[in-house]
């Protein structure tokens, strides 16, 4: 063949080639790009394809014909299965740090980042949020130009003007937009402005204590000089009235005192109740008693009846005397609250209600000592009223809360807030603790990962909505109960996560999780508030956990290793509960009874008793024998297993959840607070309830494949269903035992 013929050849075949070649991909820059590619040229192999239309990245399946197919009436459709506004959600659902930041602290210029101007945004919205940091210190009212946009005015947290220096001095300012203007809602008080009113109030004291030791060193002269009496048909008078009248004296048989009108009244009923004195006292009759003392309304306060007095007692009284008379737990406070959040996925949120617990009766355990923020809007403006939280919608950052109402349920589901902080109180009250308010909601969203609830957008997918609803939600708890006069009272964080992270390396989830309670201490300290104490419950697998590879479900042994390095109170595990669409997620019944397990766990921690069941100890391993003592039980409990027709002889064995790796069990043995496991092999570890199984195949399944028996003899009745148990179950866990 020629040389010019092998040319003209290769040359034909690079440009079929490229026209092959020119649509393969996904990706197309407009919806009339895809559609002139024609059906023949978008075949439905290529599963998804990509347009890009009006600045909106549109995802587009072969299969689906309902939303703007690119060719409707014949298949493949290449119809519309999700939107997604890139602009938008740079401008609106995250913090932007803004550039180039110049001009004075009262006139501050910025440009918006760079990465948002890629995505779109050209100017920021009505609720927008940026971060800016302030070097100068400001000398009149600070405004912020955007881009060479209109300078906009900065208000305080509750909209107030700055005053000179009240602004700026070096730090980060966390802005939102608020109507024409913007809104701080971070980084106004700093650790100075903190230690400068310590020092202030240092002052005031030392000045009072001054004059006080001023006082006390006159009187003492005073009381260093002879007494000067008067006589007076022979009393002694010492002290006198303003008018000169002598109150104090004494004569040749006692002491004589002029008493008030109120020593008179308090001493009357003594007197009469002293026979041997004949005393007359003047008193009014009622049908059945004699008034010795009225208030100032000319109510009865103090009786005398035929059996002896009667009284209605003040406040005072009871304030001092509830420990002695053990009535601690009897009133809820009127001058304090808590503020106590969830943080979680799917099953913080709960399931459906069944027969057995309606909304109705859960709803009856409310009251005003489990309260929610009144007034609070999802971001699309519709009220929020229960405690579920705004999930995955988020706040109205503009929207602020109006005061404090009873919380309530979720209208289809029950939520872990409710159930939770609705029982806390009457748990306390059941071992005589006090007893305060509680202002609850949840701030998770189903699936999240660990990695999206910081408020770093450069982690995990990019969101930030979990801590942007938490850090609100408590900025205007804390807002309400100041402006409420209430104190807040160090109060609890209930967790309720990890299912997202089954397929995690060991150690993985626990990194992140300090990771993230370091942030959110660091938040509410930044904010003023007391930190509270976290709670947990461990996640129990789904009902499949076959496909979950090598390290499958290693978070529930990160989650009992924060809990033994001191994160958190291990509540209860999900393990222990029924699920309800053999997958992973409990009805109400079940979310109730997990969450009032955690309301127990709360006060009988808050009453100094130990909580968190930790892996066992290894005492003994020898001769084809295990010992295992769980030292962190109760001196007031031993193990027991539960009845094994729990499972129904399904998805476990003899040996109450019990595996070895590399062996195999061939008795169990409980005494008190040890487990005694007999095994044939050379075992290297030990789990419990941590079955790699596929449970969804059993008729009427009720649980995950983590299937356990363990559980300790203290039980309590609950609340919530009086004809059910709250039980202590032991939790999953690996124990390696070495080569």
């Amino acid at each position: 063949m020629a040389k010019g013929d092998i040319r003209q050849w290769m040359s034909e075949m690079i440009a079929q080639v490229n026209s092959e070649f020119a649509f393969s991909g996904k990706q197309f820059g407009s919806r009339a790009q895809a559609a002139s590619v024609g059906q023949a040229g978008l075949p439905s192999t290529l599963g998804m394809i990509v347009t890009m239309e009006s600045g909106v990245l549109t995802y587009r399946l072969s299969h689906l014909d309902a939303d703007d197919p690119l060719f409707p009436g014949a298949a493949p459709y290449w119809g519309v299965v999700r939107r997604v506004d890139t602009m938008t959600l740079a401008r609106d659902a995250g913090l932007m740090s803004l550039a180039n930041i110049g001009g004075t602290a009262d006139a501050l210029t910025a440009e918006l980042p760079s990465a948002a101007k890629r995505n779109g945004v050209a100017a920021i919205s009505g609720t927008s949020t940026v971060l800016i940091y302030v070097a100068g210190t400001n000398t009149v009212e600070p405004t912020l130009s955007i881009d060479g946009g209109t300078a906009m005015v900065i208000k305080s947290e509750a909209g107030a003007a700055f005053a000179a220096g009240q602004f700026g001095g070096g730090r980060y300012y966390q802005l939102t937009r608020h109507g024409s203007g913007w809104r701080v809602m971070a980084g106004s008080v700093g650790i100075a402005d903190l230690a400068n009113a310590v020092a202030a109030e240092a002052v005031a004291r030392a000045q009072a204590l001054a004059g006080t030791n001023a006082m006390i060193t006159g009187v003492s002269a005073e009381l260093s000089q002879p007494m000067e009496t008067a006589d007076h048909d022979g009393v002694h008078w010492g002290f006198w009235d303003g008018a000169g009248n002598g109150l104090l004296g004494w004569s040749e048989t006692g002491m004589r005192v002029i008493l008030d009108d109120a020593t008179l009244a308090n001493a009357g009923p003594r007197l009469l109740s002293d026979p041997g004195l004949d005393v007359a006292l003047s008193t009014a009759e009622t049908l059945d008693a004699r008034v010795l003392e009225r208030d100032a309304a000319g109510n009865a306060v103090v009786l005398w009846r035929e059996d002896g007095f009667d009284a209605h007692m003040s406040q005072d009284f009871w304030d001092r005397g509830r420990a002695k008379l053990q009535i601690e737990g009897g009133l809820l406070s009127t001058t304090a609250v808590q503020i106590c959040g969830v943080d979680g996925q799917s099953l913080s949120v709960g399931g459906a209600f069944t027969a057995a617990l309606t909304r109705a009766m859960l709803e009856a355990l409310g009251g005003d000592h489990c309260l929610q923020l009144a007034g609070m809007q999802f971001s699309d403006a519709v009220p929020i009223t229960d405690t579920l939280g705004p999930r995955v919608k988020g706040y109205n950052l503009t929207k602020a809360a109006t005061g404090f109402e009873r919380a309530q349920t979720g209208s289809g589901a029950s939520g872990m807030a409710f159930p939770a902080f609705a029982l806390l109180n009457a748990h306390r009250r059941d071992l005589g603790l006090a007893q305060v308010p509680i202002v609850t909601s949840c701030h998770g969203i189903p699936g999240i990962a660990i990695e999206d609830m910081d408020a770093d957008p450069a982690t995990g997918s990019g969101q930030v909505t979990v801590w942007s609803n938490f850090s609100y939600w408590n900025a205007q708890a804390k807002a309400v109960a100041e402006a409420a006069g209430k104190a807040i009272l160090p109060g609890w964080h209930l967790w309720d996560h990890g299912t997202s992270a089954k397929t995690s390396p060991r150690g993985d989830y626990l990194e992140k999780w300090w990771k993230l309670q370091a942030e959110s201490l660091a938040y509410w300290r930044g904010q003023g508030l007391p930190a509270p104490r976290y709670i947990l419950t461990q996640p129990s697998g789904d009902a499949d956990t076959t496909n979950d590879g090598a390290t499958g479900w290693a978070v529930c042994d990160d989650m009992l290793d924060l809990v033994e390095q001191g994160g958190a109170i291990l509540g209860t595990c999900q393990h222990w509960y029924e699920i309800a669409d053999n997958n992973v997620h409990p009805d109400a019944e079940a979310t109730a009874l997990a969450s009032e397990t955690c309301a127990w766990a709360m006060a009988e921690v808050e009453a100094g008793h130990r909580w968190s069941i930790l892996r066992p100890h290894l005492l003994s391993h020898e001769g084809g024998v295990l010992v295992l003592q769980f030292a962190s039980l109760r001196e007031d409990e031993a193990l027991a297993l539960e009845d094994a027709a729990k499972y129904g002889g399904q998805g476990i064995d003899a040996f109450a959840g019990f595996e070895l790796v590399g062996g195999a069990i061939t008795a169990l043995t409980l005494r008190g607070n040890t487990a005694r496991i007999t095994y044939t092999g050379a075992p290297t570890a030990l789990r419990y309830a941590m079955q790699v199984q596929n449970v969804t195949g059993i008729a009427g399944n009720r649980f995950t494949a983590h299937r356990g028996l363990l559980r300790t003899t203290l039980q309590k009745p609950s609340k919530i269903l009086p004809a059910r148990k709250l039980q202590r179950p032991v939790p999953s866990f690996t124990l390696n035992l070495g080569a």
